[in-house]
């Protein structure tokens, strides 16, 4: 904006006899400069990446058994903390349905060692929100806790209403909601109490557009909201699968959804990883599309006001793990939901039959600033 208006004043004040336009020419042209500079400089910066793997091998291979779905952040000592879907081979499926949620810290991004299951399953004859598994974790540290979103599985019998798109692979057909757990932290992030089950933080009638299934929870902070992307859908209405917006005030932690998702994308998408852009004035998110655009599974989006979203970059990556691209990626984070320096992500892949995660390097190609 401020360049065009430049532009304009230069027109303004230049010396119309040394050039062939006339004034009203010249305000027309001043005008065209405003309105396309307007246009441009009120998208959201794009910023791209180029993936790199940071090693050949797997950074986390726990074979026999498979690990999906990763959150992980940065402590302020430079430390990395993993949540993990952990799926026993003896379930002999790599669906999280029966899931539960390992935690692993690191220093490099590369060794790996336990800690604990921060989540269990629940006794599968409980009405509890994760009697049948605990899967697809979201992370965020605020006010010296650990705030860990991820979504629980709940037996068909149990709460009357099932998931008809697993009625195939279990009988019992479940629901999937989205669960809370919490733990105490030091000063530095890194948490010093076990996590403790909160229960269930978004609900939905009969007719929601996600009473079905919600899942793949992704929180970020914004002012003193925490704002929380989610996947839902609801087959009773022929609805594709989209993403879902809900937020709570930082001290009470109550979430109100938004009446309608806020990206639906046609053939679907899943798994939306939100951050904030470098100049934090922007939203990113990765996000996975169930209908290749491009040829490439995973795509980019931004927003502006984190509710209106457009295409960003459409070849984020699609074969940077074994196989035909990731079956999960996620940023590394800082506390609050920016991403941690140097850039680097965690990819879930499979090799010899078995989903195992990469670290990779997130590389910076281009960024459009004012």
């Amino acid at each position: 904006m401020k360049r065009s208006l430049m532009i304009f004043e230069y027109l303004k004040n230049k010396n119309l006899n040394s050039i062939s336009f006339s004034w009203e020419q010249t305000r027309q042209i001043s005008y065209i400069i405003l309105l396309l500079a307007t246009i441009l400089y009120s998208r959201p910066p794009y910023n791209h990446y180029r993936f790199e793997r940071i090693s050949e091998k797997p950074v986390l291979d726990l074979s026999p058994a498979h690990v999906r779905m990763t959150a992980c952040y940065q402590d302020r000592k430079g430390n990395y903390h993993l949540f993990v879907d952990y799926i026993p081979a003896v379930q002999n499926t790599i669906h999280s349905w029966s899931a539960e949620i390992l935690y692993f810290v690191s220093s490099d991004l590369k060794s790996w060692d336990l800690v604990e299951t921060v989540v269990k399953r629940g006794d599968k004859d409980s009405s509890f929100c994760d009697s049948y598994g605990a899967a697809s974790p979201g992370i965020l540290v605020t006010h010296n806790k650990v705030l860990l979103f991820y979504a629980g599985r709940q037996c068909g019998r149990a709460v009357n209403q099932g998931n008809p798109l697993v009625c195939e692979d279990v009988p019992e057909k479940i629901s999937s909601r989205i669960c809370l757990a919490t733990a105490d932290t030091d000063s530095n992030g890194v948490p010093v109490s076990s996590f403790q089950k909160k229960g269930q933080i978004l609900f939905s009638e009969e007719n929601d557009w996600d009473a079905c299934r919600q899942d793949d929870p992704s929180p970020i902070i914004k002012g003193n909201e925490i704002w929380l992307y989610f996947k839902g859908f609801n087959v009773r209405q022929g609805d594709s699968i989209r993403v879902g917006l809900a937020k709570a005030d930082l001290q009470d932690m109550i979430f109100h959804k938004a009446l309608r998702p806020v990206i639906n994308i046609p053939g679907g998408v899943e798994m939306p990883r939100v951050f904030w852009t470098e100049n934090s004035e922007s939203f990113g998110m990765f996000i996975r599309y169930f209908q290749p655009k491009e040829n490439s599974i995973w795509q980019s989006l931004i927003s502006q006001d984190g509710t209106s979203w457009v295409s960003d970059q459409t070849d984020l990556f699609n074969t940077i793990t074994p196989g035909k691209g990731a079956a999960d990626m996620a940023p590394v984070y800082t506390m609050d939901g920016k991403l941690a320096q140097p850039y680097r992500a965690l990819a879930t892949g499979g090799e010899n039959g078995v989903l195992k995660i990469w670290a990779l390097r997130m590389i910076p190609e281009e960024s459009l600033q004012e």
